[in-house]
């Protein structure tokens, strides 16, 4: 009795895991079907997300600020997840997993740098008729788009923590066995994600004094790059 009772029961498992997957089935299928119908779309990704414009004219700095710290902190929860994919599965992903983090998410994670500038840039930009506050714009956003450019020649666009920083950190975690949440990858990123608009002058410094792809907190101080946005 006990063995028929366990046997119905296993049919009446099998059957509603086949109910599932047909559904599943259906609802992939009808997902095809729509994208078929529908055809291809561009997107417009370089087109400002909606939280970040009002009337369509960009909020305020600090809106634009806080916008991109509530970004940040989303992208903390995918690099939990992939830390995790790392720690418990390094074996089947290998080194390629650190290579996406690093190139793919950390570099191209959507609307996640509010650029800063170098107290030396910015007299530059100003110098050459670039006068407007650029803190937080994209190339494309700044208005004096002519003299913007002149300048562009003489600025290099750069991450205060290079890109190897991020995925470097996965390994120097495993190999120390330490479980790292979602809040800690916030922390990190809030310390070290941070984009700036220097001189070449200043990227020179940075290289001479060996800063390139390994740098110390302090690198900024030590070759002397101040950085103009320091009230906010």
């Amino acid at each position: 009795m006990k063995y028929l009772i366990l046997k119905l029961e296993g049919m009446k498992k099998e059957e509603v895991d086949s109910n599932s997957i047909s559904r599943r089935n259906l609802k992939i299928e009808n997902l095809r079907i729509i994208w078929e119908q529908r055809g291809n779309k561009n997107i417009k990704y370089s087109r400002r997300p909606k939280s970040d414009m009002f009337n369509g004219h960009l909020k305020s700095k600090l809106q634009l600020f806080e916008n991109t710290m509530k970004r940040l902190k989303d992208l903390a929860i995918i690099l939990k997840t992939c830390y995790d994919l790392h720690y418990k599965k390094d074996d089947l992903y290998g080194d390629a997993l650190l290579a996406f983090v690093g190139n793919s998410i950390i570099r191209n994670y959507p609307w996640s740098d509010f650029p800063f500038t170098s107290v030396n840039a910015k007299e530059i930009f100003i110098e050459h008729g670039v006068t407007e506050d650029i803190s937080g714009l994209m190339d494309s956003e700044v208005k004096n788009k002519k003299e913007f450019k002149k300048v562009l020649p003489l600025i290099i666009y750069e991450h205060f923590s290079p890109i190897s920083f991020f995925r470097d950190i996965f390994i120097i975690a495993k190999s120390n066995q330490l479980a790292l949440s979602k809040e800690d990858f916030y922390e990190l990123l809030l310390r070290n994600y941070i984009t700036v608009r220097i001189t070449k002058d200043e990227d020179k410094r940075l290289n001479n004094f060996g800063y390139k792809t390994n740098r110390p907190q302090s690198a900024y101080q030590e070759v002397g790059i101040q950085i103009f946005e320091s009230e906010l």
